[in-house]
Order: C-alpha cells, then structure tokens, then sequence
C-alpha cells in the first residue's frame, strides 16, 4: 500500500500545545487535513508553512468533533482515512500497520489500534479482534464503505464513535482493532 492512498483527518480546537507533536509523528508524504473550530487565521498559516502536506481547514466557530470531522472526511479523495486527535503520536509503522491489516481484512470499514497505555492481554501476539466499538482517538476508515455519511452531528462532543460504530454494526460493517498498531494518546486535547 502506498502513502498516497491515506488522508490522515485531525479535528482541532485550540490545541496548538499538542497537535505539532501529532504532525511530527505523522510521515511527511501522507496528505493531513486539519480542521480547526476556530477562524484562528494565525493558526492556519503556521501550521501549513511548516508542514507542506497539511491543509487546514477553518470552520469559522466551534461546530464540534462530529460537524468538524465531517467536513475534513468530506474532503479526502483518497480510498482510506485516519481520523485523530490531536493529543495522539504514532507510534513506529502504525501506518504500515494499518495497511497492512486493511489487506488482511478487505471487508472492513472501520480499524482501530490499541493504546500504549492499555494492550489486553487476551490478545495473542498479531492478533486481530473483531469489535463492536473502537475509541475515538484514532479510526482508520474504510472510504468507500461510507457514502458521505460518517458521524452523527447531533453529537457535538463525546460519544460519536460510539454512534458511528453502532451505525456500521446495522449496516453488518466490520470493525476491527489490531494490537499491532500503537498510537499513544494523551486523552486530553
């Protein structure tokens, strides 16, 4: 699998202390989108003069992880996106990871990855689970298994991933989470 097949989503709201972090983590051939809740124009240009696959996107206010998350999966041309939050940093072949399990199970629409904090010991090493939810930090999707429909937007903050897997479960989606893929999350961005 190639970079140029992944759009990697990041949702921001005043978070200018984590996400350069998260970007540094990111490799630099991947295209980033970021939405930021704000009209931070300031924000904008620091971040896109420094990163030269970054796009930010200014929403005007703040719509919330579920309206802003829509706009940045409403902009990715590519066949797979990574959703994160901006306190998270991939850990070493995280990406590679992911590709590697959307080939291993083509049917997916959703993949997760375990934290650093907390890998379950009931996974057996390379191991995958089929699961009915993920944690919202980071979520591989699966483009063309969603027709512009992603997250709930009456969900301003807290509990849309939980939504969002519930409405893949209805459609018979897979959601998969991969011990494999480490991505440490800070759990407060």
């Amino acid at each position: 699998m190639e970079s140029k097949e992944l759009t990697v989503v990041i949702v921001t709201f005043k978070s200018e202390g984590k996400i350069f972090n998260c970007l540094d983590s990111i490799p630099n051939n991947i295209k980033v989108k970021i939405v930021e809740n704000s009209n931070n124009e300031k924000f904008k240009s620091s971040i896109e003069n420094k990163y030269q696959n970054v796009q930010c996107i200014l929403t005007g206010s703040n719509k919330g992880y579920a309206v802003a998350n829509n706009v940045g999966l409403n902009n990715v041309n590519t066949e797979y996106a990574l959703v994160l939050n901006p306190d998270t940093i991939l850990q070493e072949n995280a990406i590679n990871n992911f590709f590697i399990t959307s080939q291993k199970y083509k049917d997916f629409w959703l993949i997760g990855p375990a934290s650093d904090q907390k890998i379950k010991k009931d996974f057996k090493k390379n191991h995958t689970l089929e699961v009915d939810n993920l944690k919202g930090f980071a979520i591989f999707f699966n483009m063309k298994k969603f027709n512009k429909n992603f997250f709930d937007e009456k969900y301003f903050l807290y509990f849309e991933e939980i939504d969002l897997c519930r409405n893949v479960k209805k459609n018979n989606g897979k959601i998969y989470l991969d011990k494999n893929i480490v991505i440490r999350h800070e759990g407060a961005s």
